[in-house]
């Protein structure tokens, strides 16, 4: 897979998202992993 594509927008609510303390940690997680590929990095399952 490429490197995704974010606008600044999309960006900045994925950070927030991943900073924040009352959103799901579900969704914090996910949240991270969007920036983790967006950085160009793999995702692999652990």
């Amino acid at each position: 897979m490429g490197k995704m594509n974010l606008t600044d927008t999309e960006r900045a609510q994925l950070l927030s998202a991943a900073r924040s303390r009352t959103v799901r940690a579900a969704d914090v997680r996910r949240a991270k992993l969007i920036l983790m590929l967006e950085d160009g990095e793999r995702a692999t399952q652990s």
